[in-house]
């Protein structure tokens, strides 16, 4: 203290000290937004306004700073997650403390987990481990709210990583949508809450009966060799799918041109004379994946009759899509930023072209009186929902149909106990 009882003052030029919270804070806010590889340490010590040196006090390179950026939001949702499973009421209460506690105002912030190739495999596992063990916890509370009967059978571990991939989502869902949704109606907690707790169904004990989208129409099959443009067509379908499944099993920062080009039993070269370079490949995948959600979004709104059932068809449909390596859509999540402006201007268009269907689909569903009106906020967390599904590891048909079916009903009718629900709540 000075002689007058104030605070010292820092002398001039003398270089600020930043906390590990601030610095971990930054860079999970700058790799959300641009993806890893972008973000380097001399970015968050601009941010935070420090010296690139003042940074190697709490991490020892961006590797560091990444791992842990893992951990602290594992940790941060393990924390979150225990603080709610120790509140009174059953199941349902406490899932709806963690999600006011992880998307409300005060929220934590969570550094999306997109980039597990970038680390050495033992902290890569150490992130897997502290992870998994979230899911355990939240396994565990929904299996005690089935046994105290207020939660419905389901998978909950299926449920449990719904709810975490939308935590993690949620913050980002404005960021890939610009699409200004309702402003007057429910917010995004309050949406979150109707769609786990209850879904979309008006009816939640009705049987439901739709008819499934045929997802064989996303794939791009060669009927004439001496087509030139079919078979360009087929090539170029063929370097996305195969770039979109390691961007999303690896990361995009991890995956190179010649892991993708070794995938396809190809060379760099074919990929550049196919699609171009990897800042264009990566935002073809991610047009190659609107189009796709939007075929199926279109086709699931053409189906006659109440507007439930086609788009309980769109969801199981997209999850199913999600999972089949040889489809495997790119999934946003972290990243954004790092695509140039005329592809961040494209892509909003498909955003904006799907968003206007889907919001016309909920809404005819309201009016049909088949849907409840949980507010269009819902429509954006459902990437959320599904968007693990393409960093997931069903490889077998059988249990590919048991994930779908499973997110169907979450969407459906959310985890709350249905007093009279049937044996079929949703016919497949």
């Amino acid at each position: 203290m000075a002689k007058d009882g104030s605070a010292p003052k820092r002398k001039r030029g003398a270089p600020r000290k930043a906390t590990r919270g601030q610095v971990l804070d930054i860079a999970t806010r700058l790799i959300n937004r641009r993806g890893v590889v972008a973000t380097l340490l001399a970015d968050v010590a601009r941010e935070i306004g420090v010296t690139r040196m003042a940074m190697y006090q709490h991490v020892a390179d961006r590797e560091d700073l990444v791992f842990q950026c893992y951990v602290q939001s594992c940790d941060r949702l393990d924390d979150e997650v225990a603080q709610a499973a120790s509140t009174a009421g059953g199941a349902i209460e406490q899932i709806r403390v963690m999600l006011r506690r992880l998307l409300g105002p005060e929220a934590p912030a969570l550094c999306a987990i997109v980039e597990p190739g970038l680390l050495p495999e033992d902290k890569r596992r150490e992130v897997e481990r502290r992870f998994d063990a979230v899911i355990a916890r939240i396994v565990a509370l929904l299996d005690a709210g089935h046994r105290d009967g207020i939660v419905r059978a389901c998978d909950f571990e299926i449920v449990a990583r719904a709810l975490i991939n939308t935590l993690f989502w949620a913050p980002l869902a404005m960021l890939w949508n610009r699409r200004r949704l309702e402003i007057t109606g429910p917010s995004m907690l309050q949406s979150a809450e109707c769609l786990f707790f209850d879904g979309w169904a008006s009816d939640r004990s009705a049987a439901v009966e739709y008819r499934p989208l045929d997802i064989e129409t996303l794939t791009s099959p060669v009927a004439d060799a001496f087509d030139r443009a079919a078979v360009g067509d087929a090539k170029r379908e063929r370097i996305l799918a195969a770039a979109s499944r390691l961007f999303n099993s690896k990361g995009i920062d991890s995956t190179t041109l010649e892991d993708i080009a070794a995938a396809i039993g190809a060379t760099p070269r074919t990929l550049y004379h196919n699609v171009g370079d990897k800042e264009t490949l990566v935002a073809e995948c991610y047009f190659r994946m609107m189009r796709m959600g939007i075929h199926l979004q279109s086709a699931a709104f053409d189906q006659p009759g109440p507007k439930l059932p086609g788009y309980i068809a769109f969801q199981k449909a997209w999850a199913l899509t999600q999972m089949r390596a040889d489809l495997s859509p790119l999934m946003p999540l972290a990243g954004f930023e790092m695509l140039s402006a005329q592809h961040q201007a494209r892509f909003y268009g498909y955003a904006d072209e799907l968003t206007v269907l889907t919001l016309a689909h909920v809404q005819q569903g309201v009016v049909d009186g088949s849907m409840r009106p949980i507010g269009t906020f819902a429509t954006a967390l459902q990437a959320g929902v599904l968007g693990w599904l393409a960093r997931a590891s069903y490889t077998d048909a059988a249990q590919q149909e048991h994930v779908a079916r499973e997110i169907a009903m979450l969407l459906a009718v959310g985890i709350r106990a249905i007093e009279r629900e049937p044996a079929n709540a949703v016919h497949f």
